[in-house]
């Protein structure tokens, strides 16, 4: 994860109910929706809670509900993404039907965040006509990128994958330096970039995101 400065500072967007401290999940009240995160010298836990959490400007329409389905793909869900996060907490992207939605068995992409065995604080789209996911992906010399990234109020939430190369000594290897994560950016601003933490369950897996998601119209940076 890198702070805003050198590439930027990250997630999630409005909580029913009570919120948490930027700092540490289950404190204090919600801000006003005017406010914003003091990120400039947060660790990348603080950062994680204060976008990412059940608490905090990021996640206020984030609370998890009994109802929501858990943070990770499920059995019988194909799974485009899924990784974890320094705090502990899952990002996943699932191909999902009416199991959770109800609507006619129809399967769609769905973006979940949230504890590991527990109902997700952030699920978008909960059903397949609240939209679909965007898809982007891009070659790089040795390596690539792939995007998938959504609105929600006037958040904007970009999963990534990517892959770059860093030697370009002839004869000698690539040295691919492997990265992938959650960038948020707000009004046209990157708020931030979250790495995920440890090993990755799943990259973006391109067919899939291809198949489930619309094209999008970019690829989105931190710097």
């Amino acid at each position: 994860m890198r702070l805003l400065g050198t590439f930027g500072v990250l997630l999630l967007a409005a909580c029913n109910g009570p919120a948490t401290d930027p700092v540490a999940d289950n404190a204090a009240e919600v801000q006003p929706d005017t406010a914003e995160p003091d990120t400039a010298d947060a660790s990348p836990e603080e950062l994680e809670n204060a976008l990412l959490g059940s608490g905090g400007v990021a996640s206020r329409m984030a609370s998890a509900r009994p109802d929501q389905p858990p943070s990770t793909c499920q059995e019988g869900e194909d799974i485009i993404f899924a990784c974890t996060m320094k705090s502990g907490k899952k990002a996943s992207i699932c191909v999902t039907g009416s199991g959770n939605t109800g609507q006619n068995d129809k399967k769609f992409a769905q973006y979940r965040f949230g504890p590991a065995d527990a109902p997700a604080e952030l699920v978008w789209p909960m059903a397949p006509s609240d939209g679909k996911l965007a898809f982007k992906s891009v070659p790089y010399s040795g390596g690539g990128e792939a995007q998938i990234s959504f609105v929600n109020g006037d958040t904007e939430y970009v999963v990534f994958s990517r892959m770059v190369r860093t030697n370009f000594e002839p004869g000698e290897p690539n040295y691919p330096a492997i990265e992938d994560g959650i960038l948020i950016r707000r009004g046209g601003t990157v708020l931030g970039e979250l790495g995920c933490g440890g090993d990755v369950e799943m990259p973006i897996q391109y067919a899939l995101a291809e198949q489930y998601s619309d094209p999008a119209p970019e690829m989105i940076y931190a710097e």
